[in-house]
């Protein structure tokens, strides 16, 4: 079996470009590549965001004419620095808390749940270690 690496995360979203804006301003990510494929039969925009370290990307997906899934289907996970700044900076961008950071000392780490302007769950988790 050959070795395989993460590459990007498919998010279907309802607004790209808003929610790209949201996870530059809570995360950092910025946008490296877009593809547009809004002329083709199944018209839909893909903006594709990176921290800048590593191949790890997400993409998030709009098809123009299906609806977006039910928030809660996908979960994205970030390590951060200081989880309590980025639930600041999340509800600051217009998003929720899900889930009021807890520091699980057995773990070693501090985590808490939030959610995107479109209700997606994000774990955002830091090291205690």
């Amino acid at each position: 079996m050959s070795k395989a690496s993460l590459y990007y995360f498919k998010l279907t979203v309802s607004d790209s470009e808003a929610l790209a804006v949201f996870y530059d301003k809570v995360f950092g990510l910025k946008e490296v590549r877009r593809f547009d494929a809004l002329a083709l039969d199944d018209p839909h925009l893909e903006i594709f965001l990176s921290t800048g370290e590593g191949d790890n990307q997400i993409a998030l997906l709009h098809y123009v004419n299906r609806p977006a899934p039910t928030p809660g289907e996908a979960t994205i996970a970030f390590m951060v620095e200081d989880v309590d700044s980025v639930v600041a900076a999340a509800l600051a961008a217009g998003g929720t808390s899900v889930r009021a950071a807890e520091t699980l000392e057995e773990h070693q780490f501090r985590y808490a749940v939030i959610a995107d302007p479109e209700g997606h769950s994000i774990e955002v988790m830091q090291s205690m270690a």
